[in-house]
């Protein structure tokens, strides 16, 4: 299925809110990676809402970074931090992963 509009909330309960509003609870609810979303027409697109788990993203110093003991804290100035999945979230970076791949654009909500 192809969606037009992805509409990201941080919580499940804003993304069913969104769909309920802008569809007249016309939606069907739909599973990616067991990560429900729900699929609604507005103006004649397709639109998709889904809700994380709170932040599924972290950023990490490179290992060698985290021995703060052996480490002078200045260079972490000059280091670029990695990011890092936040443990429980992978199903939900697979799901953006497989929805989002047709999507014109994304609503950070």
């Amino acid at each position: 299925m192809n969606i037009d509009v992805l509409i990201i909330a941080e919580k499940p309960s804003v993304a069913r809110m969104f769909a309920e509003i802008l569809s007249k609870n016309r939606y069907r609810t739909m599973y990616s990676y067991n990560v429900e979303y729900y699929v609604f027409k507005l103006n004649n697109e397709v639109w998709a809402s889904i809700g994380l788990k709170g932040h599924i993203l972290n950023y990490d110093y490179p290992s060698k970074y985290n021995k703060w003991a052996e480490i002078d804290p200045r260079d972490l100035f000059f280091i670029d931090p990695i990011q890092v999945i936040e443990k429980g979230s992978y199903r939900y970076v697979e799901a953006l992963r497989d929805i989002g791949r047709s999507i014109r654009y994304a609503l950070l909500a």
